[in-house]
């Protein structure tokens, strides 16, 4: 009895061993193709990685499956599913077991045929015979042991790397506000009164540490009005097309809201269309600035990727033209609607 308790012993620390050791592998294999041919009394499968790479067999019951653990391996280019119906094999599948472990599954529709697998260069050859004899179904205890540490420790790594809560690192939208320019000469030529602002809005997130995130938000906006000019009353417009702004921001992250503050640089390229500009029509130039901004994010509680944007906005922009000063910066109230979605995770540290 205490020889058979070591012995299970010593499967479960050697699985553990080379488990961890293959996480820690600097270059992780990608699993390239997965093909497979009809013998005259067999079957004949090559499975082709690129990469380092080690594996381990063992069978399963109830179904019969025939289990191949491959790793480390973090990226599948072979097809996830093969329907064979051959020499009592159903299928071949593939599919990501635990963090950067690849199982490959041969299931069966009665016993499990006798197995020989070979390596080669750049994979292995899995040979299945109808004719020799079976091998028996049952799961001995050693595999049984290294079935479940396996699990544990695959659970534990998935605890340590699962996504946050509701966490998206990137956010894509739409955003329409109420903007107002309060220098006085614009007002007497454009009224003194709010319009609407358009904009598309990009944010990243660079840096996760528990519920808090900095991220970047770039928007790009458009802005456009019409007024009278003061002599002649004749038609003048005025448009900001585009409004650049980029900007750090600090979020805090929760279940269903996500408060937000930043602040950053303004681009604005401006054109004003008036007969006080005589033969040529118009001005236009641009100009940068800079702003402050506050808001939150409300998250819909059936469809997380959804972030519904509420903010405000102030920029400090001034414009120069013919010796005239004249603030196009102001104050800017919106509502936006943005998706979020996860792209090149590794990228963003997250602790």
């Amino acid at each position: 009895m205490k020889r058979q308790i070591a012995r299970l012993a010593s499967a479960a620390l050697l699985l553990s061993i080379v488990v961890a050791s293959s996480w820690g592998a600097e270059d992780p294999a990608v699993l390239k193709s997965i093909s497979y041919q009809k013998l005259d009394k067999g079957l004949e499968a090559t499975i082709l990685l690129e990469g380092p790479f080690i594996f381990q067999t063992f069978t399963l019951t109830n179904p019969n499956r025939l289990a191949i653990d491959f790793s480390p391996v973090e990226k599948i280019e072979a097809d996830l599913y093969y329907e064979v119906n051959a020499m009592g094999v159903t299928s071949l599948r593939t599919g990501e077991f635990a963090p950067q472990i690849v199982r490959v599954v041969f299931d069966f529709s009665d016993q499990i045929l006798a197995y020989e697998i070979k390596k080669i260069e750049g994979g292995i050859i899995v040979r299945l015979s109808t004719e020799a004899p079976k091998v028996p179904v049952a799961v001995t205890d050693e595999q049984k042991i290294a079935v479940e540490v396996k699990k544990r420790l695959a659970e534990v790594v998935r605890k340590e790397t699962a996504p946050k809560e509701n966490f998206y690192n990137t956010m894509i939208g739409l955003t329409v506000g109420s903007y107002k320019i309060p220098d006085a000469r614009f007002a007497e030529i454009y009224k003194d009164e709010t319009s609407p602002i358009y904009g598309l809005n990009l944010s990243r997130t660079l840096v996760s540490v528990g519920i808090f995130q900095f991220d970047i938000s770039a928007e790009a906006r458009m802005y456009q009005k019409t007024g009278a000019a003061t002599v002649s009353q004749e038609e003048a417009k005025f448009s900001l097309r585009p409004v650049i702004s980029i900007a750090p921001r600090f979020l805090l992250q929760t279940k269903y809201i996500m408060p937000f503050v930043g602040g950053g640089l303004d681009f604005y390229t401006y054109k004003e269309e008036s007969p006080l500009y005589g033969t040529v029509g118009s001005i236009s130039n641009s100009v940068s600035g800079w702003h402050y901004q506050a808001g939150v994010y409300l998250i819909p509680p059936t469809i997380e990727f959804l972030r519904i944007k509420l903010y405000y906005k102030f920029t400090k922009v001034r414009a120069l033209e013919n010796e005239i000063e004249v603030e196009l910066g102001g104050n800017e109230y919106g509502v936006g609607l943005c998706f979020g979605f996860n792209f090149l995770s590794g990228a963003v540290i997250n602790r």
